[in-house]
């Protein structure tokens, strides 16, 4: 009984650990996703900001 206990605490300690690095990869996805999202807002913006006709147009955040 003892050792099935110890099998279950293991089992636990490791779901946990399991838990604790799939939520660390999902917020790593996330900044991932969030720095690509800024990078492609700021060539947006340096796009935004190219004379045309010799005229600067430029977006309002």
């Amino acid at each position: 009984m003892w050792e099935r206990g110890v099998e279950a605490a293991i089992s636990d300690l490791n779901w946990g650990n399991h838990n604790i690095w799939l939520k660390q990869k999902i917020n790593s996805e996330k900044v991932a996703r969030n720095e690509t999202r800024l990078q492609l807002n700021e060539l947006k913006r340096a796009h935004s900001e190219q004379p045309k006709n010799g005229i600067v147009v430029s977006e309002k955040d």
